[in-house]
This record gives C-alpha cells, structure tokens and sequence, in this order.
C-alpha cells in the first residue's frame, strides 16, 4: 500500500481561506483564478513524497517542510509529520506570514 497525503482541518481551512481572500482582496481578478492558484497550491502538496524534505526549527507547526515557489516574491512552505508511512499536512505558511519565522526559528 502507498503513502497517502492527510491534510489536517487546519490546512484545508487554510486553503480555503486563501481562496477566498485572493478574490475578495482582488489579487486574482476572477474566483476560477484564485481557485486554480489555490489548486496548484494542492497539486505541490501532492508531490510532497517527490520533493526535498527540510527539518523545521520548530516542530510544533510540524517537523519537516517543503517549499512550493509560485513566483519572485512568494513561497509556500507546506509543513507536515509522517503518520506511519503518511504524509500528515500540518498547515501551509506564505513567506509574507509571521508565522514563516517560526519555519526557521526566527523571532
């Protein structure tokens, strides 16, 4: 049987968040835009068993990382724990969060 990606309440509500600010805050001119970003976004956590993985500084926001590039000015970092042989997503932090810090113990 394969790895399987769980994604917790906190990083589906977080996507689904980012969705909706997208649109409302009018990043994305149109909602199917902000849903296609959000699901590139989706598609990144997919590939998680793919991608380098990085050790967190602070584990409580989950232990390892990966980074998901959309452009120049923003990144995703997707932090997760294994469960089992499972990929546990623990949530998914834009370096424009304060929350980024907290990734490499900074602050």
């Amino acid at each position: 049987m394969g790895q399987k990606i769980i994604l917790t309440e906190k990083a589906i509500k977080k996507l689904d968040k980012l969705e909706n600010v997208l649109f409302e805050k009018e990043y994305h001119g149109f909602r199917d835009t902000s849903k296609k970003y959000v699901d590139n976004i989706i598609d990144a956590i997919f590939s998680i068993p793919e991608q380098k993985h990085h050790e967190t500084k602070n584990p409580k926001i989950g232990k390892w990382f990966v980074r998901y590039k959309v452009n120049s000015k923003t990144t995703y970092y997707i932090t997760f724990d294994f469960l089992r042989d499972n990929y546990l997503i623990k949530n998914i932090i834009s370096n424009h969060e304060k929350a980024y810090k907290k990734i490499f113990g900074i602050g």
